[in-house]
């Protein structure tokens, strides 16, 4: 088959056998229609989540994951759900996702140096920071008597890392400086080499799943789904 011919199949494929909207006939309305309302569109978006978690729900066998990323090798505390789901023809188990790996705490993976602040309020509350601050709340309360700028994580680096956020600043307890790059990419797990091209990196990594989160669930649904051995076998053969 030639080049041309394989890529006129992969676009029929996509366009009319695995189009899951014409397919499913699922989302059909909003697929279709356009909302210049906010309002519309919001309530539109949440009919169409409703609609696909209840016909997942009724077609697929499903299960729901609470998981923090904390407990799967990434040196960040980060809550996530996830929603498992097969066909109702594939004999499967159901699907073990329990992750008891040691906490990586942010001294082990930060960059040396980190980014000075800028803004003198930033500035201020920084120099005043004291052990136990958590954000910039702590501080601002103690010194201000304003419970403000609670988005504003402080970190210390016996402590894992709390969640990445895209809009918020991420301060170093040990030198009173923002999150590097490398400090960013580190706890969300990219690779040192990644490249985030005109992307702000913290924008990036509040805005994802870890990588190493989303690997070792895929390891998972491989080992026990796709490969046939159980969750347990594995952990000890890796142990071994």
């Amino acid at each position: 088959m030639s080049q041309a011919a394989v890529f006129a199949t992969i676009f029929f494929n996509l366009i009319l056998v695995n189009n899951y909207v014409l397919v499913q006939f699922l989302g059909i309305c909003p697929f279709l229609g356009v909302s210049k309302k906010l309002d519309s569109s919001v309530g539109m978006g949440l009919a169409v989540i409703f609609v696909m978690v209840l016909a997942t729900a009724v077609t697929f066998p499903l299960q729901i994951f609470l998981l923090d990323a904390h407990t799967m090798g990434v040196p960040q505390r980060r809550r996530r759900v996830f929603f498992i789901a097969h066909r109702n023809d594939l004999d499967l188990p159901k699907l073990k996702l329990d992750f008891h790996e040691k906490p990586i705490r942010f001294g082990e993976v930060r960059s040396e140096h980190g980014i000075p602040f800028q803004k003198p309020l930033m500035m201020e509350l920084i120099s005043k920071r004291k052990q136990g601050d958590t954000c910039f709340a702590d501080i601002s309360l103690r010194e201000r008597g304003k419970l403000s700028m609670f988005n504003n994580a402080i970190v210390e680096d016996c402590r894992v890392a709390p969640t990445n956020t895209a809009r918020s600043t991420m301060a170093r307890f040990c030198d009173g400086e923002k999150y590097s790059a490398h400090d960013y990419a580190a706890t969300q797990t990219f690779p040192e080499d990644y490249d985030f091209m005109d992307q702000e990196v913290n924008y990036v990594c509040g805005m994802s799943v870890p990588p190493v989160m989303m690997a070792k669930i895929s390891e998972q649904v491989y080992r026990q789904w796709l490969k046939g051995g159980g969750a347990d076998e594995d952990a000890e053969t890796e142990k071994v």
